[in-house]
């Protein structure tokens, strides 16, 4: 990961936010020079401001809204790499330095000939700088985890990373498979079997008991086919991205564990492929669940609600505060609010409040949609207790999330999050590729509970 924070600000160019330029001092030279660059039609934008002798003194972004954190990717994205910089203005400097730090991701690791890059260096206050290094850190292993491919990401790849990162904190890890996965977590054992990379489910434990309890679950699906309902190969292309649910419960975990939160944490990480094989689960065939609850199977491409409804059992069979599982899970999410923002679901009108007040105050696009109850009618089976989908095709995202509350225990505060995981455009910061939605947002929400 490249180095982007400074501790130090001697020799650093400032870096001033304003809405006109007249904000600033400068010299009489600076102003004429200003002039010029005006009479060039350059009157917003970012302007680097020389000394008499041409040598870069200081740094204009002069824009109308001086708050939007993702001036300081622009800015990170074309200073010159050589310097040091400092910001000026008054902002809030976090955001700035998560911006800044974002847009110096490069994913090269399948690169031949990889480039070296050199990135402009922040200086960031010792009191945020590890907070900042920390949050960095969690999006680009999502954004690492989302981006690399298959068949090196295999599920027990997925687990052996999660292992790794529980040793560094000191977490108490298990990973189950093979008979003990198929008796203590039978549907993503039979969503996983016919592939030759075996399913795996991380069971990870870390913190005070007696600090808030806080599940957190992942979908892990390392590929999707589609299952015997196989994917068109349009819709196949990107579904590495389909573990982006564990990749976010991970980061998510790591942030908890590194910035010490008191929190007892339990993470839980059920990973498979859905392959196409002989021994492949099939539609119209009826599972038992963890719960005991059985589930006849609509669609073997709906295979994700299988995974977290066993782990989301295994998650409340003791009290737990609050429950979130991150998933890339249904279309019909991507269809309500696009793939920029990260629809989720709960039947807690203060847990979506704050989740919503967490999301807008970092600049992480969140957007809440209805837990319809009315639509529970559309989930039993005329031959099992439930379907895995509903028989109609509209609401799907929320029957999905219907479906997985049906397989809480006891009672939890419980929040669903359906994602896309992935950039299908470039902005600032924000390269094509795998993508971090919601993560902040939930990690100011961990960060605001009181022990």
């Amino acid at each position: 990961m490249c180095q982007r924070f400074v501790d130090k600000k001697e020799g650093a160019i400032s870096i001033y936010l304003v809405n006109d330029v007249s904000e600033v001092d400068l010299t009489s030279f600076q102003e004429n020079w200003l002039v010029s660059q005006r009479e060039k039609n350059k009157a917003k934008g970012i302007f680097l401001v020389p000394d008499e002798n041409g040598k870069l003194e200081k740094i204009l972004w002069v824009a109308e809204d001086t708050k939007d954190m993702w001036i300081a990717a622009r800015l990170a994205e074309n200073l010159p790499a050589q310097h040091t910089y400092v910001l000026e203005s008054a902002t809030d400097f976090l955001l700035f330095s998560l911006a800044w730090g974002m847009a110096c991701y490069r994913f090269d690791e399948y690169k031949t000939e990889k480039t070296p890059q050199e990135f402009p260096l922040l200086f960031v206050p010792q009191d945020i700088r590890k907070e900042a290094d920390a949050l960095i850190s969690a999006i680009f292993l999502v954004r690492d985890l989302i981006n690399t491919p298959a068949n090196d990401l295999t599920p027990r790849a997925l687990a052996s990373k999660a292992e790794e990162i529980g040793n560094r904190f000191k977490a108490r890890t298990k990973v189950v498979t093979k008979e003990a996965l198929a008796e203590q977590f039978p549907m993503v054992h039979a969503v996983g079997q016919a592939s030759i990379n075996a399913p795996a489910v991380v069971d990870m434990e870390w913190g005070n008991p007696k600090n808030p309890s806080v599940a957190l679950i992942g979908k892990g699906v390392t590929f999707d086919t589609g299952g015997l309902d196989v994917k068109p190969p349009s819709n196949m292309f990107l579904m590495k991205k389909d573990m982006g649910g564990a990749a976010h419960a991970l980061a998510l975990a790591q942030l908890i564990m590194e910035m010490d939160l008191p929190i007892h944490l339990r993470l839980i990480l059920p990973c498979a492929e859905n392959s196409i094989g002989s021994n492949a689960y099939r539609p119209s065939d009826v599972l038992t669940s963890r719960k005991g609850l059985t589930v006849e199977v609509s669609d073997t491409d709906a295979e994700g609600r299988l995974l977290l409804a066993d782990a989301l059992t295994a998650a409340t069979e003791k009290s737990v505060d609050y429950t979130v599982d991150f998933a890339t899970l249904t279309g019909a999410a991507r269809v309500a609010v696009g793939t920029e923002i990260a629809a989720y679901f709960t039947d807690d009108e203060q847990v979506s409040q704050k989740i919503k007040e967490h999301g807008d105050a970092q600049n992480d696009g969140v957007w809440a949609l209805p837990l319809w109850q009315g639509y529970e009618d559309q989930l039993p089976s005329s031959i099992a207790d439930l379907k895995s989908c509903s028989s109609g095709g509209y609401g799907g995202a929320i029957t999905a999330a219907l479906f997985l509350k049906k397989f809480l225990v006891e009672k939890t505060k419980w929040a669903h999050f359906d994602e896309m995981g992935w950039n299908i455009r470039a902005r600032p910061g924000r390269p094509i590729g795998g993508e971090a939605m919601g993560l902040r947002a939930m990690y100011a929400f961990f960060k605001d509970l009181k022990a």
